[in-house]
């Protein structure tokens, strides 16, 4: 493959960055390419030491997603960056995306069980509205339900910050070691 086949397939892979920074990134491995010539190499000699074009696109746009999430720790950036880095090998695929899943899964759970415990005394609104017996354990039950789903929501809200925290953590070592840097 010559420079020029290499940074357009760079290109088409760098598509979800901006103009700008794809320009920017294009820019560098010219001048990585021509750095390679002007040491002596031949033009598919200094293209084939950079590696694949696909694979450097990805570990760029991992990293790129991954200092999202950190700057802005949503869900939307997060989601990315672990997409992002999940493309990067098969173990992530395999073993990684599994209890990730879980985890999701889990805070999902806990986020309807808090917003349903949160809500549900407008039932016993309607239980009072209605003349039930016992109005007083009724209103028991729904400060009860309330404060629950209170608790549940501030327990759910610090889980998903350290899951996203974790997270992002664990997306910056895997994109270190998927380039064979060092894992400390």
């Amino acid at each position: 493959m010559n420079a020029q086949s290499f940074l357009d397939e760079l290109k088409r892979h760098l598509h979800k960055l901006s103009p700008s920074e794809r320009d920017d990134v294009l820019y560098d491995f010219r001048e990585h390419i021509q750095m390679a010539m002007e040491s002596g190499k031949d033009e598919l000699e200094a293209v084939q030491g950079l590696g694949d074009p696909k694979t450097i696109a990805k570990e760029i746009l991992a990293d790129k997603f991954i200092e999202a999430a950190s700057a802005k720790p949503n869900v939307s950036n997060i989601m990315r960056a672990i997409f992002a880095a999940v493309s990067l090998g098969f173990f992530n695929l395999v073993i990684v995306i599994g209890p990730v899943c879980g985890c999701i899964g889990v805070l999902a759970g806990m986020f309807a069980a808090s917003v349903s415990l949160v809500v549900s005394p407008l039932i016993g609104l309607a239980m009072i509205w209605e003349n039930y017996p016992s109005p007083t354990t009724i209103i028991f039950a729904m400060c009860f339900t309330e404060g629950i789903g209170m608790l549940l929501s501030i327990a759910f809200i610090m889980l998903a910050k350290v899951f996203g925290r974790a997270m992002i953590r664990y997306l910056r070592l895997n994109v270190r070691i998927v380039k064979g840097g060092q894992a400390t």
